[in-house]
Order: C-alpha cells, then structure tokens, then sequence
C-alpha cells in the first residue's frame, strides 16, 4: 500500500515537474541572440567565445570566435546546430589554439580577461573535451578569471528539479581522435545537486538519440547547465556535430527499491580517506567522479568493507556510483 500511495505521489510530482522545467530552444528553431554577439546565434544557447582579451595593461582585443551555425540538416523542424572546432588567435599576439566546438546552455553576456588566462582556458578546455582535467598552474588571478569567465559563458537556465535524463539527437562525422562529449548538472546556489556525462568516439552519420542519465534524479535544485564539445585534446578542424531536439524526461531507470539502503558511506565530508559498507556480501563496483565526469578512482572487486584513499584529491564535491548485481546508486561525497 505504501509503494501504491508512493507512486501516486510520484506520478503527479512528475507530471507538475515537466510543467515546469523544459529546455529553451531545444529544437534550434529560434535564432537571433543578444545584441553581444556579431554573428547570429541559437536564442537561449551560447556557442561562440565573444568578449575582450587583455594584452598589456587596459589594452583589450576584441575576440569574436563562432563555434555554431544554423543548419537546414535537422531531425525535425527546419533547424539544426552544427558545431565545429575553431583555430583561436588572438590579433597581436602568437598565442593560436584550436579549440573544440563548444556549445552551452544560456546566453553568455560577454567577458574580459587577460591573455594569461586565454592560454590555460584552452587547455581546460581541451582536457575536458578529451574527458581528462589534468593539473594545469594556474595563478589565483587567473583562477578568479576563469571562474568568472565560466559564469558568464555558461550560466545555464532556471530550473526547480533535477531530471532523470537529458535527451539529444545527434549526427556526429568525427575524424582522427576526436569525441563527442555531453556534461550536464544541476545546482542549487554553488553547491552541485546532480550530474550526468556522455562520451562518444563512434561516427553517427544518421541522426541518432543519445541518453545522458542525471545522479540524483528529481533532487530540487535551482539551475541547469548543459555543456557540449565536439573535439578534443588537439580538435580536427573536419569534425561535424549536428545537434537537435534537446529534451529533458523526469522518469527514473527502474532500479531495486532497497539498493540505496544497502551501503553506507562515511565520513561525509572525508578527509584523507572515504569507507564504504555494504550490507550483505555481495560483490559491488564504486566509481570516483568529478563533476567533469572523469573517473578519478575505482574499486572494481569490492566486498564487504571497502576503503578509498581521497587524500590526494582536489577539495570539493564528487559523486559516488556503486554498482552490484541489484542495479547502481549515485551518492554525493564531499572531499575536504
């Protein structure tokens, strides 16, 4: 009776969420963007680098870089996004990157930065699109620069709840090395509520739907960003991405009621070292990620009482995903 009265519940949260909360422009019908921009754009998207670099003292270059274009090549409707890389110079300079095309949820208003931070944004970039954040020196200027820079290029939307899933139809021509790669989150103020990500190699020369899976589906939040790189470390400037029909569902995979209940994990916060238990004797697996979406540790055979060495991490939010014959469970873990 308590899973009926559950279900019930359920079913008209969801159906008062997806009322709520769905993705603007999703079918890149809509183009026009602000009047930042000097090439159109996809109303309610971002998919340019538009802003001013500082070279020496207040001397700023303009820096206009469009990654996204509308295409007549849609799934449905009469447009598409194609996104591809670009070669990034900076006019007085030798600085020149190729940086993977990039599109993001929201509408950017514009930024301005030193060259410095030109340098090592192009190789956060490149990492992330390559699934990879590896350790770059960065100065605390920079760093500030950088945070600033993600929230204007990436503020995301308003959003009450998190979904289940984010859905996508994509034709992807890849060449050499190059990966198709879809991060999505969900925030509530600066705290990470949920979290999905999808990388791909394969070539998808017919329109294909492809499913991001959100940890902590139907968790409140208050905002929701959607980031998505065609490339990678070193992009091919021939790789096509073709995006359309962006949509998000609140209907979670169907996994075994009790497998939430079955582990424990503590301290929360951790620091230095991270226990997990579970309640029977069944072999699991437990993955580390980052909000990138790179696996930063794994135990694959674990039984029993297991123990992670968190102490060389990075502080901050990571999400847990345990898995065993039962189904999987994603749990939020702070690392101090």
């Amino acid at each position: 009776m308590k899973k009926i009265v559950l279900l019930f519940v359920s079913l008209i949260t969801i159906g008062n969420i997806f009322a709520q909360n769905t993705i603007p422009n999703g079918g890149f019908e809509t183009w026009g963007g602000n009047s930042l921009f000097t090439q159109e754009q996809p109303n309610d998207w971002t998919a340019a680098l538009d802003g001013t670099v500082t070279l020496y003292g207040s001397y700023g270059i303009p820096v206009h870089y469009y990654f996204g274009t509308k295409s007549n090549d849609a799934h449905s409707g009469n447009y598409a996004l194609k996104l591809v890389s670009q070669n990034v110079g900076i006019t007085g300079s030798s600085v020149s990157y190729q940086f993977p095309g990039i599109a993001q949820l929201g509408n950017a208003d514009g930024f301005s930065i030193p060259l410095s931070t030109v340098t090592n944004l192009a190789g956060l970039i490149s990492n992330l699109g390559n699934g990879q954040l590896d350790s770059i020196p960065l100065t605390m200027e920079d760093l500030q620069s950088l945070s600033s820079l993600s929230e204007l290029m990436a503020p995301g939307i308003a959003f009450t709840t998190t979904p289940a899933h984010l859905n996508l139809w994509v034709k992807y021509l890849p060449q050499g090395n190059d990966q198709l790669r879809v991060i999505a989150y969900t925030r509530s103020g600066r705290i990470p509520v949920g979290y999905g990500t999808y990388t791909s190699e394969a070539s998808m020369p017919e329109y294909t739907q492809i499913r991001v899976s959100f940890s902590n589906a139907l968790e409140a939040c208050d905002s929701l960003s959607i980031i998505i790189l065609t490339g990678g470390l070193n992009p091919d400037p021939a790789t096509e991405l073709y995006v359309d029909d962006v949509t998000v569902d609140f209907t979670p995979d169907q996994v075994d009621d009790n497998i939430a209940d079955q582990f424990s994990i503590y301290p929360t916060p951790a620091e230095g070292t991270l226990f997990v238990h579970a309640g029977d004797d069944q072999p699991y697996h437990c993955s580390l990620y980052d909000l990138t979406g790179k696996v930063v540790m794994e135990n694959t055979q674990a039984v029993g009482h297991s123990t992670l060495n968190v102490h060389n991490l990075v502080p901050g939010v990571y999400m847990l995903r345990i898995t065993n014959g039962n189904g999987s469970t994603t749990k939020k873990v702070v690392i101090r």
